[in-house]
């Protein structure tokens, strides 16, 4: 064989199994025997570790794009969630100054109506007041 095709470009020994490869085929020995033959089409496989090194970086390019979309789908949602976040507190916030305004309008209101209770009672005693003078005065 390799007087016929010349000097192999790589050849493999394993125990008593040898390999020779050759551009255009592949011939195993075992035992000192050819136990097969193979031809090899450079062509066909320069195109299928093309195809496949072309798939592995498509796989790739993929699982990037795809890390890049759940980083932002997850920045996406840490801004949404502290949107939120923020919404609930200044909703919380708000909700308190309402109370709190509540709560001024009716103390407001209470000390209203107890400054009105006090005047109608200063003025009706300041009418008692007349009328005992007027009484006093006019002795009636």
């Amino acid at each position: 064989m390799i007087a016929a095709k010349g000097h192999p470009i790589a050849k493999t020994v394993a125990g008593k199994k040898k390999i020779y490869r050759w551009d255009d085929s592949e011939v195993t020995f075992e035992n000192g025997r050819v136990s097969k033959v193979m031809m090899r089409n450079l062509k066909k496989e320069a195109e299928l570790k093309r195809d496949a090194r072309d798939a592995a970086l498509d796989r790739k390019a993929e699982a990037e794009a795809k890390k890049r979309r759940d980083a932002r789908t997850n920045a996406d949602y840490m801004r949404n969630a502290e949107w939120e976040r923020a919404n609930a507190a200044n909703l919380e916030l708000e909700q308190k100054k309402l109370k709190e305004r509540a709560e001024r309008e009716e103390k407001n209101r209470a000390a209203e109506a107890l400054a009105q209770s006090n005047r109608q009672q200063n003025f009706n005693q300041a009418q008692a007041n007349r009328n005992q003078q007027i009484k006093t005065i006019f002795g009636k």
